[in-house]
């Protein structure tokens, strides 16, 4: 037998690359042609759901400049990332923030105004007077802003509130400055608190509407972190003056109109949801028919900064973007529909039109994603990367609704006490003259629990969050504390 010659050696793995780049090609062709054939059916599917993902279509409407809430000099000086006045911003930060000077309503803590003035005389270099009675000291820390404070309180009357959002991608829109916005309103609470020990009602009751525009304006930015901040607006900054205001008996009958029209515009649910198709699945939604192999390579790897410093860093950045380049365009679709199959399952426990979420599909859905993460695999980068902990936002969405609720239910019930010298047997007593509808427990569906006591006080509460999956309407109450109104 003769050995083989070094042409027919050449031929061999000739043929042989043929072969495996023909292979290969084969194997790309079916690849693509049978997730984009899967992409095609589940696109028509979510035609027939309703929803909308395109993210054009959550961007706000023009509205007239000088009735937008949000088109204050001290909005537009602070409130978008990337072009922020230093002056105005510096002034913010002398402030000392924390939770322990905002208190916590829910546990019935007020808020710390005496260590704040002491925190604030500390960092400011000044000698802090003792003797003045502490909603004096606090108003005299804040006097450095007081003028922009004054400008909103008097801009939360315009019919309309939103931020710009500009651009010609989701991902990189125009964005609100989401940590100046929270600091502003941590310093309107403490405001407003402050006020209110120093007998200046009129002006808490401003601040505490200003809060709640604060977080109006947020509301039209449909991303996760402007819906989670309005969360914390609403059911946090703004309800804790507003609750000092009710435990001391200091808010009269039309400033409990006031606020009983301020709370019932409230829609956190809504904003969550919201966030979720607009914010999360339409901009995965863009990024998976728009995305290029070198965006590719900076999504799913971040240690690759965009603008490579040095000739390492480039070629790395060249090799992910080449390895991207040979992946089946369908397999970007693949991974979108297992990252949307979960995140359609977590928008459906959400029931804006009744008030409604069901825990069960969330918590379901936190084990998708862990099992997602360990299992790996080329179709589960996006959900492993992209899913948010929604249980846990909605949790907090759903708690702070309800305390909403509550303080729309408790608006009712002064009114009902100031005209009737007594609060009433029961809520049903409160509709239609003081509440068009009563609100419901957002996690049973059932009515809120209530009854006044001999103290001349009342209790009113809510099922609390379930603390594991498998806990039904039936059972909640059994699975978890309620949350309450603090007395």
């Amino acid at each position: 037998m003769t050995e083989p010659t070094k042409k027919s050696w050449s031929k061999r793995i000739v043929l042989t690359g043929v072969t495996l780049l023909s292979l290969g090609a084969l194997f790309y062709a079916e690849e693509d042609w049978r997730t984009t054939r899967e992409w095609r059916a589940y696109e028509a599917e979510l035609k027939t759901t309703g929803v909308d993902l395109n993210w054009r279509s959550y961007l706000p409407k023009p509205v007239p400049d000088a009735q937008n809430f949000a088109k204050t000099p001290l909005l537009e000086s602070i409130g978008y990332r990337g072009r922020v006045d230093t002056n105005l911003m510096g002034h913010l930060n002398l402030y000392p923030l924390g939770s322990s000077f905002l208190g916590d309503y829910t546990n019935g803590t007020k808020a710390n105004l005496a260590g704040f003035a002491t925190a604030y005389a500390g960092l400011a270099g000044l000698a802090g007077d003792k003797t003045l009675p502490v909603g004096v000291a606090a108003l005299g820390s804040l006097k450095l802003l007081e003028s922009e404070l004054a400008e909103l309180r008097e801009a939360a009357h315009r019919p309309y509130a939103q931020f710009d959002a500009r651009g010609d991608d989701p991902w990189n829109l125009t964005l609100p400055n989401y940590a100046a916005l929270r600091q502003l309103s941590t310093l309107l609470s403490l405001h407003a608190s402050a006020c209110l020990e120093a007998g200046q009602f009129e002006i808490a009751r401003q601040d505490i509407q200003a809060m709640s525009r604060l977080g109006d304006a947020l509301s039209s930015h449909h991303t996760m972190v402007a819906a989670m901040i309005n969360v914390h607006l609403q059911g946090g900054a703004a309800m804790q003056p507003f609750w000092e205001g009710w435990s001391a008996r200091k808010w009269d009958r039309e400033d409990y109109a006031s606020f009983l029209a301020m709370f019932s515009r409230v829609d956190l649910l809504s904003q969550l949801k919201d966030s979720m198709n607009g914010g999360e699945r339409s901009g995965v939604y863009h990024i998976v028919q728009n995305l290029t192999p070198r965006q590719a390579a900076l999504l799913f790897k971040p240690s690759l900064a965009e603008s490579a410093a040095t000739f390492g860093d480039r070629l790395a950045q060249a090799r992910a973007t080449a390895v991207f380049a040979l992946v089946p365009r369908g397999w970007w679709y693949k991974n979108f529909m297992v990252y949307d199959q979960v995140m359609r399952s977590d928008v459906e426990a959400i029931d804006v039109a009744n008030q409604r979420v069901n825990s069960e599909p969330l918590w379901a859905s936190n084990e998708k994603v862990d099992q997602i993460c360990r299992q790996g695999g080329p179709f589960m980068y996006l959900a492993a990367m992209g899913v948010p902990n929604i249980s846990r936002a909605a949790m907090i969405c759903v708690r702070n609704q309800t305390m909403v609720n509550f303080a729309r239910v408790v608006c009712a019930l002064e009114i009902h006490r100031v005209e009737s010298d007594k609060y009433p047997e029961k809520l049903a007593d409160l509709s239609p003259k003081y509440l068009a509808k009563l609100p419901h427990d957002i996690l049973t569906g059932e009515p809120l629990k209530y009854h006044p006591t001999d103290d001349g006080k009342f209790v009113l509460s809510a099922s609390g969050w379930p603390e594991s999956r498998g806990t039904t309407a039936k059972n909640i109450n059994a699975s978890k504390a309620d949350w309450s109104w603090p007395r």
